[in-house]
C-alpha cells in the first residue's frame, strides 16, 4: 500500500523552523491536524512516538500531502530510517491509521521511535509543541 499522505508530530510540525519543515511546507499541502493513537517521548532536543494499545493515548499531529514523490527518501534519510543506517535504525516508516480533527480517519505515513523508550521522559499531554512551550515558560 502506498500513501501520499505523512503524519508529522514534531520538529515536521507547522511553525517550526527546522529546515526540514520548511522543506514540506514547499512540497507538501496541509490537509488539517490528527491524532495518532500512541505514545509520545522526549528523545532530547526532539520527539519519538510509538504505538499504543489504550485509546486514551493520543499524540497531536499534522496531517500532509506530499506533493514530490522523491521528499520520502529525503525524510528517510533525515530521520535516518531504512537499510542505509545501522540497525537498529532509530525510526521506521509504515502505513498507519489517524483520526482527522475534521471527522474520518486517513491511511498515511508515519516515523515510529524504533529503539526502547523505558528511560525516555513520557510527554503526557501527546502534544509535542505544547510540552516546548510549557518548557520555555
Amino acid at each position: 500500500m502506498h500513501s501520499d499522505f505523512l503524519f508529522v508530530y514534531g520538529t515536521l510540525r507547522r511553525g517550526s523552523k527546522h529546515p526540514m519543515q520548511q522543506l514540506l511546507t514547499r512540497h507538501s499541502r496541509y490537509c488539517g491536524q490528527a491524532l495518532f493513537q500512541g505514545r509520545l517521548y522526549d528523545i532530547g532536543g526532539y520527539p519519538g512516538v510509538i504505538a499504543a494499545p489504550e485509546a486514551q493515548d493520543l499524540v497531536h499531529g499534522d496531517l500532509l500531502q506530499l506533493t514530490s514523490p522523491e521528499l520520502l527518501e529525503q525524510l528517510d534519510r533525515y530521520e535516518e530510517a531504512g537499510q542505509d543506517f545501522p540497525a537498529p535504525q532509530e525510526y521506521v516508516r509504515q502505513q498507519t491509521l489517524v483520526l482527522l480533527a475534521a471527522g474520518g480517519q486517513r491511511s498515511c505515513w508515519i516515523y515510529l521511535y524504533n529503539r526502547p523508550v523505558a528511560r525516555l521522559r513520557l510527554i503526557v499531554s501527546g502534544d509535542y509543541l505544547q510540552y516546548l512551550a510549557g518548557r520555555a515558560s
